[in-house]
């Protein structure tokens, strides 16, 4: 796990947004998320969403190398990834750019819409497809 963990670039947020407090907010269990290298998740990630910002962790049977995250509001951008029939949002982080968290469409347009007015005119990419 520590080395999916560090070829997916689990490894490379954690040294920039680590989180070990407990999460308040809305939480949607057992998602999946594809990383970098072809590092996928599936079935296995939390992610949650409150007024500050984004929290991410694994189910603790997956956790060695995986801390959890949180990233505030400010630091995130998404851009809407179409690909042949099905799309994706890919969230990308400022202090780690080069680590992109892909989610679903439906989980990925319903954290659009819990970030609401904390992105309000600070996301250029939002909704942009490629």
């Amino acid at each position: 796990m520590t080395l999916i963990s560090r070829l997916g670039g689990w490894a490379k947020l954690a040294r920039a947004y680590r989180f070990d407090g407990d999460f308040r907010g809305k939480i949607w269990r057992f998602e999946s998320v594809k990383m970098r290298m072809g590092a996928g998740y599936n079935n296995c990630v939390n992610i949650g969403t409150n007024e500050q910002g984004l929290y991410l962790s694994v189910f603790f049977l997956c956790r060695p190398g995986h801390p959890s995250l949180f990233i505030r509001w400010s630091e995130i951008t998404v851009q809407e990834k179409k690909r042949w029939r099905f799309s994706r949002f890919e969230f990308r982080f400022q202090r780690a750019d080069s680590i992109p968290v892909s989610i679903g469409h439906r989980l990925g347009q319903q954290i659009v819409e819990e970030a609401g007015e904390q992105w309000a005119g600070k996301n250029p990419l939002l909704y942009s497809s490629d």
